[in-house]
C-alpha cells in the first residue's frame, strides 16, 4: 500500500511541475485549449489526496484499535505477569510503557511464560487443583478470585477443588485464564501451542 501511494504523490508532483512549465512558458503564445491538462492535474491531486487520507485513516483505526485493546493483549502478556525481576525470554526492550506488568514482543512468548509459571505452581507448591492454581496467581486482594476460580473450573469441565495435572488441561487453562484477565480470547490455537511448545526450550 505504501509503495503504490508513494508513486502516485511522485506522479502528482511531477505532473502539476510540468503544468506550471507548461503554463510559463507556452500559455501567453498558445491559443491551444489545455483543459485535457487541466482535467488530469486535478484528477491527479484528487487521487493523491484520496490515497493519502486513506493511509491516514488506516494508520488511525489501527492506533486506536490498540490502544483500546485490553492491557494484557497490548503487551503481548495475557496472562497480566507481573514485573518481578524475572528476565523472561521475548521481553520487550523497552519496558516503559508499564510499569506493573512485563511486555513481551509476541504474544506467544506471553503465552510461553504463562506455561512455565503453571508449571512451577504444580513442581514447586504442588498446586493441582483450579482453586489452588488461581487463588495464587489472581489473589483476592486484587480479584474476585472466587468468580474466578469458578470460571475456569467451569472451562475445564472439573470441580474447584479436583486434582488435576496441569500439563492434561494446559491448552483449556492458557485459554480459560486469558479469557478471564482481558475479557477475551483473540488467539487462534496454533499460538498457543506455540507457546507451549516454547515452554520446554
Amino acid at each position: 500500500m505504501k509503495s503504490s501511494h508513494s508513486n502516485l504523490l511522485i506522479a502528482g508532483v511531477a505532473l502539476g511541475l510540468a503544468y506550471l512549465v507548461y503554463r510559463k512558458h507556452y500559455a501567453s503564445v498558445s491559443v491551444e485549449d489545455d483543459s485535457w491538462l487541466q482535467e488530469i492535474a486535478v484528477t491527479t491531486q484528487k487521487k493523491v489526496t484520496s490515497a493519502y487520507t486513506g493511509t491516514v485513516d488506516f494508520v488511525s483505526r489501527n492506533f486506536w484499535e490498540r490502544i483500546l485493546e485490553p492491557r494484557g493483549i497490548r503487551n503481548n502478556n495475557p496472562g497480566n505477569i507481573r514485573r518481578t525481576g524475572t528476565q523472561w525470554r521475548g521481553m520487550a526492550p523497552d519496558q516503559s510503557a508499564d510499569d506493573e506488568y512485563v511486555i513481551f514482543t509476541d504474544a506467544f512468548f506471553g503465552i510461553r511464560a504463562m506455561v512455565k509459571i503453571l508449571r512451577n505452581y504444580q513442581s514447586l507448591y504442588d498446586l493441582r487443583t483450579v482453586e489452588g492454581i488461581i487463588s495464587r496467581w489472581a489473589p483476592s486482594h486484587e480479584n474476585p478470585t472466587n468468580a474466578y476460580v469458578e470460571n475456569v473450573a467451569r472451562s475445564l469441565q472439573v470441580s474447584p477443588q479436583q486434582r488435576i495435572d496441569v500439563d492434561d488441561f494446559m491448552m483449556p487453562l492458557l485459554k480459560a485464564i486469558i479469557l478471564q484477565e482481558n475479557g477475551k480470547q483473540p488467539y487462534p490455537d496454533r499460538v498457543i501451542l506455540d507457546g507451549i511448545a516454547w515452554a520446554d526450550k
